[in-house]
């Protein structure tokens, strides 16, 4: 199998290939064929616990790059190679030698584990690339302030984009011990990059945040104040415009109505109006309230002092607003019912075939031994 890990320098690719591969093989008995600058044997053998000289045997250590291709054609079955570099092995755009090749796809045959290093899997030839089937990309976690951890996406050939799985490490100093990411050991590498937590534009962000937060949190928790009536939205427009003599004309003369502004000034701001019913005269309807007291739409939006809608529920006109209570409180609203006729203005008694006054008849009929209907006058006739 190939398997090809990319990444930056220092994003944790060398580091993945000593700790997940090169060890477990080594501990696993195989013959490893390791291109790997700063990975000595004798500094394996003291940590490992193992003698040199056998440490020898297992491992090949190869150092001349340009002549790996070749070498490739005469190890051993079963074995595992780790190749550091490869983009210097096989460059992008160079022609691979067709035994090589045909080696490289028939690898698997003879058992061969095959681990690329490379930067940018498009530094090598797609010859190479195209047969591997495991891509590995690493990258940093210095920019979200974790300098201990690196971080891979798995995917299957390099051309592929579908990320198969995440994973996140932890650096062993431990397994430092066992190589050297640079050939020579003076050589150490100058950390600039910043952390987006060291960023004063995100810092702003998080103080005001949670300055928003907390003045939200103190003004809804801890503040007794009250919106006033002139926070309160205002009532609609075609509200507005009602007249007073209306509404009094629409009562019964026996209990006078308050007037609309006097109504208003008693009502609590947070009261709701009680809603009895409704009746509907020439497609329009009036509403009666727990007072007796005929109102339109308009009307109540005057009293309630809140925006109310009329809508029409399964053929019948309803009501719609939070300050209005249907038949008392907790009751939940029930279709405006025809309430019993009761005085109305004379535009609209004249208009409404509903409460046109019917003829004055009398209740009892006088049939004469004739039977014949005739005037009762009190008479024994009758």
């Amino acid at each position: 199998m190939i398997t090809l890990l990319e990444g930056t320098p220092g994003s944790g690719k060398s580091y993945y290939a000593v700790a997940d591969y090169l060890l477990p093989w080594l501990r696993a008995g195989r013959r490893l064929y390791v291109a790997v600058d700063g990975f000595y044997l004798d500094r394996l053998a003291l940590f490992e616990g193992r003698p040199l000289p056998e440490l020898q045997k297992q491992i090949t250590l190869w150092t001349e790059r340009t002549a790996i291709p070749s070498l490739l054609l005469s190890i051993e079955p079963g074995s595992a190679v780790c190749l550091d570099e490869a983009q210097m092995i096989f460059r992008a755009k160079e022609k691979v030698p067709g035994d090589i090749l045909r080696w490289l796809e028939t690898h698997r045959h003879y058992g061969v584990d095959l681990l690329l290093m490379a930067q940018d899997y498009r530094q090598l030839t797609s010859g190479v690339t195209r047969l591997v089937e495991s891509t590995i990309k690493f990258r940093r976690m210095e920019r979200f302030g974790m300098r201990r951890r690196f971080q891979g996406f798995v995917r299957g050939n390099p051309e592929e984009t579908e990320v198969i799985r995440t994973l996140i490490g932890r650096y062993d100093p431990t397994i430092y011990a066992y190589y050297s990411s640079y050939a020579t050991g003076g050589i150490t590498e100058e950390r600039r990059m910043k952390t987006i937590m060291s960023s004063p534009l995100l810092i702003i962000g998080l103080i005001g945040l949670i300055g928003a937060l907390g003045f939200i949190g103190w003004g809804t928790w801890f503040s007794g104040t009250k919106p006033s009536a002139a926070q309160l939205p205002a009532p609609p427009s075609d509200a507005t415009a009602l007249s007073l003599g209306r509404v009094e004309h629409l009562v019964s003369s026996d209990a006078p109505t308050p007037s609309l502004s006097a109504t208003t000034a008693t009502m609590p701001t947070q009261e709701r109006l009680r809603i009895e019913g409704g009746i509907v005269m020439n497609g329009k309807a009036y509403w009666v309230d727990a007072q007796g007291r005929i109102l339109t739409a308009g009307q109540i939006a005057a009293l309630v002092g809140a925006p109310v809608t009329e809508q029409i529920v399964n053929g019948a006109p309803s009501l719609v607003s939070d300050r209005i209570v249907w038949g008392g409180e907790g009751s939940p609203p029930v279709m405006p019912q025809l309430l019993a006729r009761q005085p109305l203005d004379e535009v609209a008694a004249e208009t409404s075939p509903l409460f046109n006054e019917q003829e004055n008849k009398p209740d009892v009929k006088c049939i004469g031994v004739d039977n014949e209907e005739r005037e009762c006058d009190g008479s024994s006739r009758d």
